[in-house]
């Protein structure tokens, strides 16, 4: 099982460092609670914490959410619409 996890950047210098933080056990299966990304030189530390736990579909941990409303796509801008960079 992945543990901790870091990607640098071509020189080998770090760039974001990914560390489970805590497991919990759900009915016979151990599962990731809490992850911690770090992000370099900066050290800013993001926290994300597993809520919802699904098993072959079957919501097994966590509270089963309200069905989303349908989304419009956007229209496509013309040919001639500038593009921003």
């Amino acid at each position: 099982m992945l543990l901790q996890a870091e990607t640098c950047d071509v020189r080998g210098q770090r760039l974001r460092a990914l560390r489970v933080k805590s497991f919990k056990k759900i009915q016979d299966l151990w599962m990731i609670q809490d992850l911690e990304v770090e992000t370099y030189p900066a050290r800013h530390r993001t926290l994300l914490r597993v809520q919802e736990v699904r098993r072959s579909g079957r919501l097994i941990q966590g509270r089963e959410a309200p069905a989303a409303a349908p989304v419009e796509p956007l229209p496509a801008l013309p040919p001639e619409a500038p593009v921003g960079r």
